[in-house]
């Protein structure tokens, strides 16, 4: 009896941890190598150039507190994956971007990478664009 109870508790603690999994394709984001938190780089400035459909490069003018390290860096490169979200005035793609479209790039990185002034290569999550002035 006691047999069956200790395979029942068993069955049932490892379909809890099945059931708790993250589905296919979600969970676990942090870039390779990344065993502390990430934090996201948020970026502001304008369109330098589009060099292929993974990435193109921004003149950054400013950002949030973590995008202190690349501010007055120009023509920044910047990578783009399949997943990345792209907004130009509901146009989903990166090649119809012009030279000073303002900028809107937000990317996830590893909070270890940044220490000491780091500038660790950036692939964006989402692009946000803007008619320059």
């Amino acid at each position: 009896m006691r047999a069956i109870l200790l395979a029942v508790a068993v069955a049932l603690a490892a379909a809890a941890t099945a059931a708790a999994a993250p589905p296919p394709g979600k969970g676990n984001t942090r870039p390779q190598g990344c065993n502390g938190p990430t934090v996201a780089v948020v970026l502001t400035g304008t369109f330098a150039q589009y060099v292929s459909a993974q990435s193109f490069t921004m003149n950054v003018f400013g950002g949030n507190v973590f995008a202190k390290a690349y501010k007055g860096q120009p023509a920044l490169p910047i990578a783009v994956s399949s997943s990345t979200a792209i907004s130009r005035q509901g146009d989903h793609n990166l090649a119809h971007f012009v030279h000073d479209d303002r900028l809107n790039v937000q990317a996830r990185v590893c909070r270890a990478s940044l220490a000491n002034h780091g500038t660790p290569a950036l692939t964006a999550s989402r692009v946000t664009g803007r008619p320059g002035a």
